[in-house]
């Protein structure tokens, strides 16, 4: 295998906080995501060479009170990417590490009230294509969404807190 994609989690809205969804989406997004990268990097390792994509989260920016679990976990995703660019990297391997960063897709992920800028599955996958066959470290999927990320970045707490 040259290239792994790796596509799955699980997300609630939790706004009780109860356990059984949190540790669900903890199982599935971190310690499944983990697993499998784990597998896919040591392949990539023993071949020096290789693509691993994880899908993550615009999420993965900011905690939400609303799905706190989801949103730490997509944070770990691609905090987790982040660490195996960085040892291939510094081993001078020829493998990319690219951490997908979508916005809302028009898929059962897309839950809640106020979305905006809702993307059609296939403009998505079009634009996650071109990310991989750019070999790039970063995208933000639709690229308006870099505008969101940005300000999520930049944006201080206590005005955060309000939204």
């Amino acid at each position: 295998m040259d290239i792994i994609v790796i596509s799955s989690g699980v997300g609630y809205v939790n706004k009780d906080l109860q356990w059984s969804p949190e540790k669900e989406t903890i199982d599935v997004n971190v310690s499944g995501f983990t697993a499998i990268a784990n597998v896919a990097i040591h392949h990539f390792l023993s071949k020096g060479s290789g693509h691993l994509v994880g899908i993550s989260s615009i999420s993965a920016l900011r905690g939400d009170g609303d799905a706190p679990a989801y949103n730490a976990s997509k944070a770990f995703v691609s905090n987790y990417l982040e660490g195996l660019r960085k040892k291939v990297t510094k081993l001078g391997l020829s493998i990319t590490v690219t951490d997908i960063q979508p916005g809302f897709v028009d898929t059962a992920m897309a839950k809640g009230d106020g979305l905006f800028w809702v993307a059609s599955p296939q403009k998505a996958a079009q634009q996650i294509y071109n990310t991989i066959e750019r070999k790039k470290n970063h995208a933000y999927i639709t690229k308006r969404w870099r505008l969101i990320g940005w300000l999520m970045k930049v944006m201080p707490e206590f005005i955060y807190n309000r939204i």
